[in-house]
């Protein structure tokens, strides 16, 4: 009984980091390409800060148009 308890503490403990550890990996991808884009526009955007507006404000807006999107349950509202 005491195996079948710790197999389940694990599985829910990878339930709970996995997409938050994949939310982490896309939102630092997301910042990075718009660093390597802004470099060929400096004088737009220095590539530091986009990479900052990459992660904290390009990547949650996609995240809600995803969500928007494709919905929980299959039905559109």
């Amino acid at each position: 009984m005491k195996t079948a308890t710790r197999r389940s503490l694990r599985r829910a403990w990878r339930i709970l980091t996995w997409p938050l550890a994949g939310h982490i990996v896309f939102a630092l991808g997301t910042g990075f390409a718009c660093a390597v884009v802004s470099s060929n526009y400096v004088q737009v955007m220095a590539p530091p800060f986009a990479a900052i507006f990459g992660v904290f404000v390009l990547y949650p807006v996609m995240v809600v148009v995803w969500w928007n999107l494709h919905r929980p349950g299959g039905g559109r509202r």
